[in-house]
């Protein structure tokens, strides 16, 4: 069985699959991540090229050997990747021409990428329950939550964006490793009493995770979920989602700021011990996380890196050996860090590219290894699902590339936290580079693009993809096949479609008539005059039960008071 260890090399012990899984964050703030990779030959895996997509899934999950049975992992993975998908390929490769390829991660329940790894996830943590009581280890945390810091990061001294970091271990941090070693021992010895209690799942989402999360939990026992979206930031389309998915059981806030408010919020209540103990101590509820820093939702998208090689195999575009390049539109690391997993596992990926919208924070790194946000405002673009500052992914990346240097990974958070900035050293900038590329695409050229590819390929991308088309365009290698990961469908982001095809800069408003039109509505007179397909998910029939959103400030205690609200009413059965 692998066991797990931590980015930031302070737990006092190794974590199991499913301990990983329901815990989420390590105690000292650190991400999951397995102790060593399974590694398939290219036989091995060309091996499984006419296996169905579930199949393909379960036999990776079982090289992560995860302590979970295999029977278990068949049956988890054919439930995951079964019928509410709407292609039996699950994430069909689409070929635009020769060169350039496009991985569809949209033909799920909620027809966004974050499906692939949500339709797993609550059933791994029905599986972790099972093996470790329903308390688990300990707490998760918000999508990019890992990009601050917590516990053992905020303990080591650093200085900015200098790169002059000091990563010795001092006192004052040994003794803090040694008070979490305490409280994990103290956790562990709590798991057995836990069994029977409830978990609520908070999240926070810059616009798809949210509806995914609350599809793929709809059915889970003993879970409750909050979701929490930055108020006028996500796509009319996200919005009705998550409302249309939200339930007693399930409720949606929509916070008055952006996505990193949310975050941040998030992170405060899980790093607050006095309200996690009194939901525990009230509520009988523990909190964990169905974001990216969750391990559980990073293994299953290394699977469709898998299933991408195997059809550009069929497909004739690579050759017995043939390598290809990967361009991934990202605002929180997790998807083109899959990318990066499945090439460390053996598939034959040269070059990860990195897309960035204007939110450019990791497209400058990749160029110079500065990370900073100091005085970087969040912007608002055609992609809001990228617009987040705080890749919170980017520590597991550091990790890999630092080999392994908890220490580097630790000052590196804390000069994040304490300094908004820092600067990977010139040994880990080489190696970032080895592997890794990035640029950025203005909210104007984006919508350019849309047209473009519509035009040329009459193909409908949405504004995310479109950002890591231009991208592809600009940094790809002619000899190199290129993937494009395709990681929503346009009808989620019908108003930038309609700008698109009709000329409409970003800034400018949309005729009054079309302003006052619906998702439903948009979406139908542009598949009427353009030919367009709009997904079964989206349709008005499928989303038509909704339950409003409460609005709230982003000020964390308004938001602790809210949840509790929350909880005060499921147990009293409202």
């Amino acid at each position: 069985m692998i066991q797990y260890t931590d980015t930031r090399g302070l737990s006092s012990r190794s974590y199991s699959f499913t301990e990983a899984v329901l815990t989420g964050l390590a105690p000292d703030g650190g991400l999951f991540v397995p102790k060593h990779l399974p590694h398939f030959s290219l036989e091995e895996l060309q091996a499984m090229q006419s296996l169905p997509y579930h199949a393909v899934a379960a036999r990776i999950f079982k090289a992560f050997q995860p302590n979970i049975a295999d029977e278990a992992i068949d049956a988890l993975c054919a439930q995951a990747y079964g019928q509410q998908f709407d292609d039996e390929r699950i994430v069909p490769v689409h070929s635009l021409n020769n060169h350039t390829h496009v991985l569809e991660l949209w033909h799920g329940p909620t027809s966004a990428f974050k499906d692939i790894a949500l339709q797993a996830l609550p059933l791994f943590f029905e599986e972790g329950i099972k093996a470790n009581g329903a308390g688990g280890t300990g707490a998760g945390c918000a999508d990019g939550a890992g990009g601050g810091v917590s516990a053992g990061g905020a303990w080591i001294s650093a200085c900015g964006t200098s790169g002059s970091i000091d990563t010795s271990t001092s006192a004052q941090t040994r003794s803090q490793a040694a008070s979490l070693h305490s409280q994990a021992a103290s956790q562990r010895s709590q798991s057995s009493a836990q069994a029977g209690s409830k978990r609520l799942i908070l999240v926070a989402t810059s616009g798809d995770t949210g509806s995914a999360a609350l599809c793929g939990f709809s059915h889970a026992h003993n879970i409750s979920m909050a979701v929490l979206y930055p108020h006028q930031h996500v796509s009319e389309m996200q919005r009705t989602q998550m409302q249309a998915h939200a339930s007693n059981q399930a409720r949606i806030f929509a916070v008055r700021g952006n996505f990193d408010d949310c975050q941040r919020a998030v992170k405060e209540l899980f790093g607050n011990p006095e309200w996690n103990h009194t939901l525990q101590s009230h509520y009988n509820t523990y909190l964990s996380s169905a974001n990216s820093i969750n391990w559980g939702r990073l293994l299953p998208q290394i699977v469709y890196y898998v299933s991408a090689y195997h059809q550009l195999r069929e497909q004739g575009v690579l050759q017995e050996c043939g390598c290809f390049d990967v361009c991934v539109p990202t605002g929180n690391f997790g998807n083109i860090l899959a990318g990066y997993y499945a090439k460390q596992i053996g598939v034959p990926i040269r070059l990860l590219i990195c897309a960035s919208n204007e939110n450019n924070v990791l497209a400058q790194f990749m160029a110079t290894g500065s990370y900073s946000l100091e005085k970087r405002p969040l912007v608002s673009t055609p992609s809001p699902s990228m617009d987040i500052l705080v890749s919170s992914n980017l520590e597991r990346a550091l990790f890999e590339l630092t080999q392994r240097n908890a220490r580097l990974v630790r000052a590196w958070m804390a000069a994040l936290k304490t300094k908004q900035a820092f600067k990977i050293d010139r040994t880990t900038f080489d190696a970032l580079r080895d592997t890794f590329a990035g640029d950025w695409v203005s909210n104007d050229d984006c919508l350019r693009t849309m047209k473009h590819i519509f035009e040329t390929y009459r193909y409908a991308m949405d504004p995310h993809s479109a950002v890591a088309f231009e991208v592809a365009q600009r940094l790809g290698d002619s000899s190199t096949p290129m993937l494009i990961v395709s990681t929503a469908s346009w009808a989620k982001f019908s108003a930038s479609m309609y700008r698109a095809l009709h000329n409409i800069a970003n800034d400018q408003p949309l005729p009054s008539a079309i302003a006052q039109c619906s998702s439903f509505q948009l979406n139908a007179l542009l598949a009427e005059k353009f030919g367009l397909s709009i997904p079964p998910a989206l349709t008005q029939e499928r989303l038509a039960t909704t339950h409003a959103a409460v609005q709230l400030d982003r000020n964390t205690a308004d938001i602790q008071a809210a949840l509790e609200q929350f909880q005060r009413e499921l147990a009293c059965g409202k």
